[in-house]
């Protein structure tokens, strides 16, 4: 549960970079159509919204009450009731719907690279902007189509992380089914 907490928000962190460094960036300066605008980036702002408001701060949250949990557990104390919030499969499962979205990023993706590369070669504005970008410290000068890459493997990611957080849970842990049903 750590490390999905932990690679979710390393993964939030990589939407913002494409949502806010990359793509409002362009945006503002008003190289593009809207239509191209869409070819380059499909709906990663819906994602990283989704990501931000919703599926991190749940884990968050939930991580949070864990930490308190075992901060105040002893062995006197020890009940069900302590462990009742130690699961995230229920999260999961809430909010699996939201996740047919990166339908359309993948689906978009190849178009993306091509649409990114021609209009690299064909704007010089555009090219020392995005020069310009990629040379600051948090990117490692690795370059816009790298980091949209992430979304990609983010779902991939996800039944990676279920897979191994079902094999470590507790024969008689109350997460098991919603962890199941999230897989």
């Amino acid at each position: 549960a750590s490390e999905m907490l932990s690679t979710e928000e390393s993964y939030v962190k990589e939407l913002r970079i494409i949502e806010e460094m990359f793509h409002e960036r362009i945006e503002s300066e008003k190289l593009f159509s809207q239509e191209i605008l869409r070819q380059m980036f499909a709906n990663v702002r819906t994602m990283y919204q989704f990501h931000q408001e919703f599926l991190l701060p749940s884990l968050q949250e939930r991580m949070a009450v864990w930490k308190e949990q075992k901060e105040n557990f002893s062995i006197k104390n020890k009940s069900t009731d302590d462990i009742s919030q130690q699961k995230v499969g229920d999260i999961f499962v809430e909010k699996a719907p939201f996740l047919t979205m990166y339908t359309t990023y993948i689906e978009n993706f190849d178009n993306a690279m091509n649409t990114i590369d021609k209009q690299r070669k064909r704007n010089k504005k555009f090219a020392a902007i995005m020069d310009e970008i990629q040379s600051a410290p948090e990117l490692h000068r690795l370059s816009l189509q790298h980091h949209m890459l992430a979304p990609v493997q983010r779902i991939p990611r996800y039944k990676l992380l279920l897979e191994d957080y079902i094999k470590r849970l507790p024969e008689n842990s109350s997460d098991i089914e919603s962890a199941k049903k999230a897989l």
